[in-house]
């Protein structure tokens, strides 16, 4: 898989969730651009519709931009696949690193913030992407 597929502007266009980190020095500030797919996503296991979505996480360091995490969902009307792609040792192609299946992703409120997390078949919660509201950022 190229990276080219994965820029920040066709990643916005094609509706893949974004996180961007922002750092400049000790300061981390993060923007969330496609919450909704996320929340399309959901709908859509709710409904057992088959959908995919991809989440992409960018650290931005002095304006120059890098893919931190690439992780593609898939629902197959059954299970939830994720599919982790090493984004870090070859900056020219991606490469397919781990497959995990779940039963779902579900989303809850916690104080100020946004958390979404897989449900493994013994019902534990694992942390797919969590953010704070005030960092949603509307994509017009």
């Amino acid at each position: 898989m190229q990276p080219s597929e994965y820029s920040f502007d066709t990643a916005l266009s094609k509706g893949y969730v974004i996180r961007k980190t922002i750092s400049n020095g000790n300061v981390h500030k993060d923007e969330i651009y496609n919450k909704h797919s996320l929340d399309e996503f959901i709908d859509n296991i709710k409904k057992g519709k088959s959908k995919e979505i991809v989440i992409v996480e960018f650290l931005d360091q002095k304006g120059v931009l890098s893919i931190n995490k690439l992780c593609k969902l898939k629902f197959d009307g059954k299970n939830v696949t994720a599919d982790y792609y090493d984004t870090i040792t070859n900056k020219e192609e991606f490469k397919l690193t781990d497959t995990a299946k779940y039963k779902t992703v579900n989303v809850k409120d916690v104080g100020d913030g946004i958390k979404y997390f897989f449900t493994a078949d013994n019902n534990d919660e694992i942390q797919l992407i969590s953010f704070n509201k005030k960092e949603i950022k509307t994509n017009m």
